[in-house]
């Protein structure tokens, strides 16, 4: 069954390959018969010129044996005849004829005068009495688009540090109390421990702050003795009291010492430790409040 098989199949390819063969041999000679009556056609219609159609028709005659024929100008060459004689023209004259029209209408009486648009007023100036009676309102506006702009001040931004035990542990209330009387901390407003700079850097204000890192976030002064906790929060809020950059030192500067009393991890984040790329990013911040003088 096999070689039946085979042979219907090579039949069938055959036939195939006949069928396209065909259609190929018919596509170009319909598109070869296609060229030549468009060629006819525009031999026909367009006008006998030197083209290429005659061009070819010299070089077959050429060929067989013939003589080129002279060549023809495309354009026809008209020839003028001059005019025997010049007519005389009619004298000029500078005397200027008035038509009947202008004559009508100078004798009606003048129109009366458009009158002109008056110029706009220019504003007075407020007159000065002396050079120190400066004033704002009289002053033009080219000025003000040439005058230097005040740079907005930034935005109010906080940075904080935290503290936590070594090895997982947890502060006592009186080991907290005693380190903070060390390093200037003191009780006050909102149940938080306040600090209010130290020698001639003294202020009324706070320049930052120390609050339980773990809700309610404040401290009892009364209960201190059994109190503990795993962390605190020291903040500092921009603008303060202080230059942004002296007040982040004194901030930075108790919070290592209170790292020490209470021999705790200082870190930049709950459980980030305080690198030296974290202090100079704020730093950088603190650096923007500083006074305009």
């Amino acid at each position: 069954m096999e070689t039946p098989s085979w042979t219907l199949r090579t039949a069938l390819l055959l036939a195939g390959l006949a069928v396209v063969l065909v259609v190929y041999v018919f596509t170009q000679w319909r598109r070869r018969r296609d060229l030549n009556r468009r060629h006819r056609r525009l031999r026909d219609v367009w006008p006998r010129r030197r083209g290429e159609f005659e061009l070819e028709e010299e070089d077959a005659a050429l060929d067989a044996g013939g003589a080129r024929p002279p060549p023809e100008d495309d354009y026809e060459i008209i020839v003028l005849k001059p005019r025997e004689k010049i007519e005389e023209m009619p004298a000029v004259s500078h005397d200027i004829a008035a038509p009947a029209a202008v004559a009508e209408i100078a004798d009606d009486p003048p129109l009366a005068p458009i009158p002109e648009p008056d110029a706009p007023r220019r504003t007075p100036r407020k007159r000065r009495d002396n050079q120190l009676s400066l004033g704002f309102g009289d002053t033009e506006a080219g000025a003000d688009e040439h005058s230097p702009r005040i740079p907005a001040p930034p935005q109010p931004e906080v940075l904080a540090l935290y503290l936590r035990p070594l090895n997982g542990g947890r502060f006592d209330g009186e080991s907290l109390v005693k380190a903070f009387a060390n390093v200037g901390l003191k009780f006050g407003e909102m149940n938080i421990y306040h600090h209010y700079g130290a020698g001639n850097l003294r202020v009324t204000k706070p320049l930052f702050s120390l609050a339980n890192m773990f809700e309610p976030g404040q401290f009892d002064p009364n209960e201190m003795t059994s109190f503990n906790t795993e962390g605190l929060a020291m903040f500092i809020q921009f603008p303060g009291a202080l230059s942004g950059p002296v007040a982040f030192e004194l901030f930075l500067s108790v919070a290592q010492r209170l790292m020490e009393e209470l021999k705790a991890d200082l870190l930049s984040e709950p459980r980030k430790p305080l690198d030296a790329l974290s202090i100079e990013r704020m730093r950088r911040i603190a650096a923007r409040y500083v006074p305009q003088r």
